[in-house]
């Protein structure tokens, strides 16, 4: 199911500046701000990746 395929209400959560403990072997996480949008919606053209993902196999 796509970002704008869904029945229910768009609700959009950001979360940003997260910080990374890179001195840890698993690079522990911590802080963050988060923010949500009840009517947040983005139109298809302002959707893009600024990072992609990519799973290794163990």
């Amino acid at each position: 199911m796509g970002a704008h395929e869904t029945a229910q209400q768009p609700f959009l959560y950001v979360v940003s500046d997260i910080k990374v403990d890179t001195s840890t072997d698993d690079h522990t996480p911590s802080g963050g701000m988060v923010s949500h949008h009840p009517d947040g919606e983005p139109a298809e053209e302002d959707l893009r990746p600024r990072k992609y993902e990519y799973r290794l196999s163990a």
